[in-house]
């Protein structure tokens, strides 16, 4: 996309889910990871990739 003249704005980094049902839950740390997975211990962890926010000026 730089090379087509878009500029990186903002980068997001990956957020972890604990996914149990329909429901989505954030961690942040192992401790709370341990805490959802008692809360819900049907539920699997999952991670998004993160996201970069790209601009294309144009003059």
């Amino acid at each position: 996309m730089e090379k087509i003249g878009f500029t990186t704005k903002e980068i997001t980094s990956p957020i972890n889910f604990w996914v149990a049902g329909r429901h989505r839950y954030t961690y942040r740390s192992e401790e709370e990871l341990q805490a959802l997975m008692e809360r819900a211990p049907t539920g699997f962890p999952k991670e998004n990739m993160g996201s970069i926010k790209m601009i294309l000026y144009i003059k």
